[in-house]
């Protein structure tokens, strides 16, 4: 029997900080999402991160948090219920970090009798903070605790002509009837401000060639003339 797992990035389980330093210490201790040798990545995660992050973060999720929850949890919740009025098969939602569990997909669609599962994380492009992460502990989880299922995901959609078009008419149902100058100003004050920055690392980057290239010279030459052999002195001076 077929299935369907939407897996998408996760929240914490509440506001509370235990809870959301949980989740941050699950997050960034992964190692495609602070891709450094673990000592290092448990030093500045577990050693500093945990230990001031956690009360900013948490202020900082009672801001956008919603009365029937984390608004990531609730959204894909409700994208599930949507997908499940379009298919017979059944369809489960997963996190890659916090609850519910890719464990937990699994376990339900296992206990609907579903051997051969797609998943579908939620992200249309592949990176290996998102896309390959999800995946590799999918894999891990059906080798140890489903070995009889069969996993397949759908790739990166980020370039197909459906999900562009989708996209596509979102926007356009969202401007119909707003005032333009009004959405395109703070749109071409972004613009500019990026375009900006961008002359701004180029110049800065050309100037630190040019440092480089002022100190590196006299050192070449002067690394050059040491390994000359050179009879009279005066001419070894005329070279350095």
């Amino acid at each position: 029997m077929k299935g369907v797992l939407l897996i998408n990035l996760g929240s914490p389980d509440s506001t509370k900080t235990k809870d959301v330093r949980r989740y941050l210490g699950e997050f960034l201790m992964d190692e495609r999402v602070i891709d450094v040798p673990y000592l290092l990545r448990a030093l500045l995660v577990k050693g500093i991160i945990l230990n001031t992050r956690p009360r900013k973060s948490a202020k900082a999720y009672k801001k956008i948090w919603w009365e029937e929850g984390s608004p990531l949890i609730v959204l894909s919740q409700r994208l599930q219920e949507k997908v499940q009025k379009k298919t017979s098969f059944p369809v489960a939602l997963a996190m890659r970090y916090g609850n519910p569990s890719i464990k937990a997909g699994l376990q339900e669609l296992y206990d609907k009798g579903v051997t051969d599962v797609l998943m579908v994380p939620l992200y249309p492009q592949f990176a290996m903070a998102t896309t390959e992460t999800i995946l590799v502990l999918a894999h891990e989880l059906q080798e140890k605790y489903f070995p009889e299922m069969v996993l397949t995901h759908i790739p990166a959609f980020y370039n197909k002509g459906e999900y562009i078009k989708v996209l596509g008419d979102s926007i356009k149902a969202y401007l119909s009837g707003k005032d333009w100058k009004k959405i395109m100003f703070p749109i071409m004050v972004f613009l500019s401000a990026i375009f900006e920055s961008r002359i701004l690392l180029k110049v800065t980057v050309i100037r630190l060639i040019n440092i480089l290239n002022a100190v590196s010279l006299p050192l070449l030459l002067m690394s050059f003339a040491t390994n000359i052999s050179v009879t009279r002195p005066q001419d070894r001076l005329l070279i350095i």
